[in-house]
């Protein structure tokens, strides 16, 4: 998919809905489709003219790229850059999957072409001296490395160094099937039938995933479905950790690129408080930030794309975007505490209920009944008061769900 198309998608809170109720039980058809700025259905295109494998490998951003599970054991370099590209790995074709402003990706191999990896060369900045260049790259293998005993979290193999340059490459294995956007595109396009419970199954796996991050300290600030690749076992691998911060180290991790990071539809509101006053000259207190409420935020994003095909709104913005009145009466309607928010998701289950000074509600309306009170928790324009990833999985909403991880892939058509 061209990468305009993509950031449409994401972006785009325009869109035909579904015939039928999503909060009735069963099956239905996935048929969302989003429109772009002409009011046009958008189908999803390709932009590399190579195998339709590796065309599954090029992503939006950089550093988002699909991998495969014919991974064997490699043991990482004792230093990290020690290996060398050209040398230890080795590309395996002239022309790139994907070349874009902060990295460009490879498909390659180890030197003996026993495994298929991915090449993932993070660009060397005109603004960036060797030193931040250096940190920031093996901040996310060390972050990656961190949380290698989930298996719910993208292998990383090394980091490889380049023959001629300062540039640094991290070694991820190829996943075969592509990333979760992939899929819910051509479930979409193809009218695919998705149960409730496997669309609700599916953002547990994000949920858990994004669990074992915060147990480990770190916070991913990136959460969205094409950051998460599928193996061949239908099981969701999350990936690119490029704005990644562990928690134990935060003025050390997130001083390295701008606090207001992410993807602008998936960015929780307070971010743009925070753009705001570094634009001002004010220093913000790095750890009085809670960075596990924005990947918090951004699951409750997710959630739409995943269930909806359809984000809520393009942008949580109101402290620049004076016209996002969707948004400024979302938080200004939020309710003030928990009685009222179950008051509210009563509301919600009432088919007739309306609320025109509060439009961000018909959105939710149109999601799983059960998930109604969670994802209004995970949207609380307050990142103290936002629930976590923990009382997620915890609920009796996702304790209740599941699905086998292959009934995901066995959906694509033939």
């Amino acid at each position: 998919m061209k990468k305009s198309d993509r950031s449409e998608l994401k972006k785009s809170s325009k869109t035909l809905t579904p015939k039928g109720s999503p909060s009735t039980a069963g099956s239905s058809t996935f048929r969302p489709v989003s429109l772009n700025n002409a009011g046009e259905p958008m189908t999803r295109t390709r932009s590399v003219s190579t195998s339709a494998k590796d065309t599954a490998l090029s992503r939006s951003a950089s550093s988002s790229f699909n991998c495969m599970d014919c991974l064997s054991a490699l043991e990482p370099a004792t230093e990290p850059g020690k290996l060398v590209i050209g040398e230890d790995y080795v590309t395996l074709a002239s022309k790139p999957i994907f070349d874009g402003a902060n990295g460009i990706i490879f498909k390659g191999s180890d030197a003996k072409g026993t495994v298929v990896v991915v090449i993932k060369t993070v660009k060397f900045q005109k603004t960036q001296t060797s030193e931040t260049y250096r940190a920031l790259v093996l901040r996310e293998f060390d972050n990656l490395r961190k949380c290698t005993a989930s298996k719910l979290v993208v292998d990383v193999l090394d980091v490889a160094r380049s023959q001629d340059s300062e540039e640094l490459s991290l070694i991820i294995p190829y996943y075969l099937h592509g990333d979760l956007l992939d899929h819910l595109c051509t479930f979409r396009a193809k009218k695919v039938e998705v149960s409730l419970n496997l669309r609700d199954a599916t953002f547990k796996q994000m949920v858990k995933a994004v669990d074992f991050l915060h147990r480990h300290d770190i916070a991913h600030r990136d959460i969205k479905p094409e950051n998460f690749l599928i193996d061949s076992k239908g099981m969701l691998k999350l990936n690119d950790f490029g704005y990644s911060v562990d928690l134990t180290k935060t003025v050390e991790h997130a001083s390295l690129n701008e606090i207001s990071c992410g993807t602008t539809s998936f960015k929780a509101p307070e971010l743009f408080r925070y753009e705001r006053e570094q634009n001002e000259g004010k220093e913000l207190d790095l750890l009085k930030i809670n960075f596990k409420a924005l990947d918090i935020w951004a699951l409750g994003v997710v959630y739409f794309q995943v269930f909806l095909m359809f984000v809520p709104w393009s942008s949580s913005n109101t402290v620049s975007d004076d016209k996002n009145r969707t948004m400024e009466k979302y938080i200004q309607k939020y309710p003030e505490s928990e009685k009222h928010l179950v008051a509210l998701v009563d509301k919600l289950n009432d088919r007739s209920f309306s609320d025109p000074l509060n439009p961000a509600l018909s959105h939710f309306k149109k999601l799983h009944y059960n998930a109604r009170g969670h994802i209004l928790r995970a949207l609380h324009p307050d990142p103290e008061k936002r629930c976590t990833t923990g009382s997620l999985l915890e609920s009796k909403w996702l304790t209740e769900v599941y699905a086998q991880t292959r009934d995901l892939i066995d959906l694509l058509p033939k």
